[in-house]
């Protein structure tokens, strides 16, 4: 079980100038899109992290910091 690769490509196109904005979409088709885009982009970000966070256990890369 994995996430589709082209979902991981959603990572690269975050656009972080608009988690900075604060204004809103008027259209309620709009906002659905960018409520559904955003929650792919952070699901494609969690998996990210926590195949890195794997490797870095299974590398046992955490020995070296005194853990």
């Amino acid at each position: 079980m994995g996430i589709h690769p082209s979902a991981l490509n959603t990572l690269s196109s975050i656009d972080l100038s608009s988690l900075q904005s604060d204004s809103l979409p008027i259209d309620n088709d709009e906002l659905s899109d960018q409520i559904t885009l955003l929650a792919g982009q952070i699901n494609a970000a969690n998996y990210r992290f926590l195949k890195l966070i794997a490797e870095f256990d299974r590398r046992e890369a955490w020995g070296g910091f005194g853990i």
